[in-house]
């Protein structure tokens, strides 16, 4: 596929039909309903259809868990790492491609 062009961001959601685990089946919907609340754009693959998307998601993220979402090719982590970005407000520039200021840490 061509480069995106300057200004857009290309965010993937790889899902599975085949999936047998019922919590992966949830991570999975969970993850799509939010990127929809989100109005972002994006393409999502199936890998159990197209071994070429498992292929290019393993090799961009190291893992073969489900869901996955990569933003500009960057996987940006599982279903609770974004569900978790959400919940601290920083989805957002995430899906946009942008790095979130890192909250301020806490002295212990």
């Amino acid at each position: 596929g061509r480069a995106p062009a300057m200004g857009t961001t290309s965010v993937v959601l790889y899902t599975s039909s085949m999936c047998a685990m019922m919590k992966q089946k949830a991570d999975i919907s969970k993850t799509r309903q939010l990127l929809q609340a989100k109005k972002v754009d994006f393409t999502e693959l199936d890998v159990a259809s197209d071994a070429q998307a498992r292929q290019a998601m393993a090799s961009a993220s190291g893992r073969k868990t489900l869901p996955q979402v990569h933003v500009n090719g960057k996987d940006i982590g599982d279903s609770d790492a974004i569900q978790e970005m959400e919940d601290f407000g920083e989805l957002d520039a995430v899906l946009r491609g942008e790095t979130p200021q890192p909250p301020p840490v806490a002295a212990d």
